[in-house]
């Protein structure tokens, strides 16, 4: 399991994604999946003993029920309240308990065969994503779920975030989707910014649009930079081509990709969740969860080939 995992975390190069594909479903299928079937089977037992607790409550109040209607006693509605939320509390801690179990164990095994680390809050941002301006003005940030990692040398982060304004009567939401922060060696000599144009965007006043000469670009984004002349350069087809195959792995076609200092952020408007959390009434087993991670992570990976390539 040892190699395996050493195989799977390679911080070389990935020459076939494909094959990097079959090694992930066979570390799910030989070391994650065992572990989820044992849990099943106590999710299973768990499950008919919460239910059983909130119909032997509905039991009481139905035999109650009889017992007064049969004998003519007055039938005490409060009492059989009781009861009744008594089964279902029982439900409800019987659920909290048997999640608060599983969840953080099962996806920290997920995270051992990807090759990252996770974290449901507590992160700082450090105003990166302000100063980048990858988003209009906003002064409240909400973030969970933070998967981090490293490739080919080079750290990544990926979380769930929203950004709202309170400054409005009703807290406007600024943003909502996924942050994925890339750290490179080199720094780019100057702050740009990619918008998709289905985004409504205001740019800081010392940006300027900067009129692209590639089609695929143009017709899906807008850049904008502190500079006119050298953004033009790094658009590329291929470049274009990685933003793409990010949006499709999130079902958006709404993304911001900022260029920052030594930083690359990318933010996907999208309402698609990294990790979606293990439930109590229904199977933890589920194969697409693992693989959906996956692609997610690896269309990082290939961004990040993008850049190192270069």
């Amino acid at each position: 399991m040892e190699q395996e995992n050493k195989k799977l975390g390679n911080q070389s190069k990935i020459n076939s994604y494909g094959e990097f594909r079959t090694q992930a479903q066979n570390h799910y299928t030989r070391h994650y999946l065992p572990i989820v079937k044992a849990f099943e089977i106590e999710r299973l037992n768990e499950f008919k003993k919460a239910i059983n607790y909130v119909l032997s409550s509905v039991a009481i109040v139905a035999a109650y029920f009889i017992i007064t209607l049969i004998g003519n006693y007055h039938f005490k509605i409060n009492l059989s309240t009781v009861i009744v939320l008594m089964g279902v509390f029982a439900y409800f801690i019987i659920r909290y308990r048997f999640l608060l179990k599983i969840q953080d164990y099962l996806i920290e095994k997920m995270c051992i065969l990807l090759n990252t680390k996770w974290q449901y809050e507590g992160y700082d941002s450090s105003n990166i994503y302000k100063d980048s301006c990858i988003t209009n003005f906003y002064n409240k940030e909400i973030y969970k779920n933070l998967f981090s990692g490293t490739y080919r040398g080079i750290p990544f982060e990926m979380m769930q975030t929203k950004f709202q304004n309170k400054n409005t009567i009703v807290p406007e939401n600024v943003f909502k989707g996924v942050l994925i922060k890339i750290k490179l060696i080199k720094k780019f000599k100057i702050h740009s910014v990619i918008q998709s144009k289905l985004i409504n965007y205001n740019p800081p006043s010392n940006f300027i649009e900067v009129p692209v000469n590639n089609s695929s670009f143009a017709s899906n984004y807008v850049l904008y930079s502190t500079n006119v002349k050298d953004p033009q350069q790094m658009i590329t087809n291929e470049l274009v081509e990685s933003i793409r195959n990010i949006e499709r792995c999130f079902d958006t076609r709404k993304t911001a990709v900022a260029f920052y200092g030594n930083e690359i952020v990318i933010a996907v408007n999208t309402n698609d969740n990294i990790y979606i959390p293990f439930s109590f009434e229904k199977s933890i087993i589920n194969h697409g969860q693992y693989m959906d991670l996956f692609e997610k992570i690896t269309a990082i990976y290939k961004f990040i080939d993008y850049w190192m390539d270069l």
